[in-house]
């Protein structure tokens, strides 16, 4: 809200194409480019400390609940 007046925001998630640009690589929607920002941060992402009991007790609830 304190750039609304210049206009120079620029968004971490959204990047700043022109008309041309974004048309170049296929206008892609909001939705997509979304999708591969977060696709590209879990890919970059540390695996957890705890990731192998943190899957093992995913697993265990699925065998408890979803069967």
């Amino acid at each position: 809200m304190r750039n609304y007046k210049n206009g120079y925001y620029i968004s971490n998630v959204y990047p700043h194409y022109s008309m041309e640009k974004w048309q170049e690589i296929g206008s892609p929607t909001a939705r997509q480019v979304l999708r591969e920002k977060t696709q590209d941060l879990m890919a970059s992402a540390p695996m957890p400390d705890d990731h192998d009991e943190f899957i093992g007790k995913g697993e265990e609830f699925i065998k408890k609940y979803v069967n």
